[in-house]
Parts: structure tokens; sequence; C-alpha cells
């Protein structure tokens, strides 16, 4: 059975800690570093993970991170971190942390991904991670700057050509005459003003599947064939 912790602060410095079998709701984490830490079995529910913080050599082993203002932590960097077989759920979990030099694997739900100013400049969110074990499902893209020198997931997405904003240009002048559910649709996914610099263009097969009805995904495979990078 599972330690339950509620209204948790978390101000100093953590090294060489391990935490196991235990929900957190309502944690707050205000620690500037937390280094070679191991969270095993850990879920963090309606938790903030960090404010200026760092994440240095950090195990996250089969967590769950769920729960309407759950955070990774806003700003907070998480550097040579392992994420293993763990499930991120909710809408604000990625406005916020970037990740460098990690691996992650597990189910990524409803996320938003936000390629938010930080410092006066726009880091990538995930530099040099490999992600190749992850399920994306149902995520958004707000922004361009996202994977730099990244493993992208092995399936549930789909890889586009976008140079100079080619694809994203090119499927606004398709879609011109379309049916008005069709063309609305199309532009939730194609937002020049969220997606413009975005490439590879990157798309989770289940937001098409959601989003888009019969009619929809026949013009949405006609307009982007030319476009798609097939994995080889």
């Amino acid at each position: 059975m599972k330690t339950v912790k509620k209204n948790v602060r978390w101000s100093r410095k953590l090294k060489n800690k391990k935490f196991e079998n235990m929900n957190f709701e309502e944690l707050t984490v205000y620690s500037k570093k937390i280094k070679s830490c191991e969270f095993f079995k850990v879920d963090f529910k309606h938790s903030s993970l960090g404010s200026g913080t760092i994440y240095k050599n950090c195990k996250f082993i089969k967590c769950k991170f769920s729960g309407k203002y759950t955070s990774l932590g806003n700003s907070t960097d998480y550097i040579n971190c392992t994420f293993e077989d763990c499930t991120f759920q909710g809408t604000m979990i990625f406005i916020g942390p970037i990740f460098k030099n990690c691996w992650l694997s597990g189910k990524m739900k409803n996320n938003i991904l936000v390629n938010e100013k930080r410092f006066l400049k726009k880091p990538y969110k995930f530099d040099n991670c490999n992600l190749t074990e992850v399920e994306f499902y149902n995520i958004t893209f707000n922004g361009n700057r996202f994977f730099k020198s990244c493993k992208l997931p092995r399936s549930s997405i789909r890889l586009f050509k976008n140079d100079n904003d080619e694809l994203v240009n090119y499927v606004i002048d398709q879609i011109e005459n379309l049916d008005d559910k069709i063309k609305n649709d199309l532009l939730i996914i194609f937002d020049k003003k969220l997606r413009t610099g975005f490439n590879p263009f990157v798309i989770d097969t289940a937001l098409l599947e959601d989003l888009l009805k019969e009619s929809g995904t026949t013009e949405f495979e006609k307009i982007v064939k030319e476009f798609e990078i097939k994995s080889s």
C-alpha cells in the first residue's frame, strides 16, 4: 500500500534520496537542486515539481504525473535524468520544464507543449533526448523549438517536412475551398501562428483520429502526402 503525503513543501537541496511507493498530493517544490535521487512508483497529483529547480542524474521509474494543475516545474531543468515507464497526463505538465540529455519511456497523454520565452531566449524543450519508447496521445504543440538532436517516438507519430514553412503554407492554401468543418479541423493542426518554424512537423496519430472524420482524413492525406517523412 502506498504512503500518502498531502500539502508537502520541499525547500532544501536533496541528494541521494529514494522515494518509493508514495502518493504526493499538492506537493510544491522550491528546492534549487535535486541530485541523484530515485523515485520508484511515486504518483504526483496536483503538484508543482519546481520553480527554478535543477534535477540532475535523477531516476523516475513507474511514476505517474497527473491532475489538473500538475506541472513538472516552471521553470525547471532536468539534466541527465531517466523517466522509465512513466505516465504524464494533464495539460499543464510540460508547460515550463526543459529536458537535456534525458531518456524517457511511457505515455504522454493530453499534454500541451508550449515553447515559451525563458531567460530572454527560446530554449529547446527536449535537447539531445531519447523519446523512442514514448507514446504520444493527443499532444498539442504551441511553438516550434521542441526537439533538438532528439530520437523521436518509434510509433504514435507522423513526421512531415516543413522547410521554410512550406507544408504549413501549402495546407492553408489548399484548404481554402474545403467544407468549413474540415477546414477548421485542419486549421487546428496547421495553425500558422502556432506552428511557424516547426520542422520536422510532428503530429500524433491519436489526435488525427480524434479530430478528423473520414472525409477530413481523406483530404488531409491528399494534401500532405508529398511532405511525409517515411521511417526507413
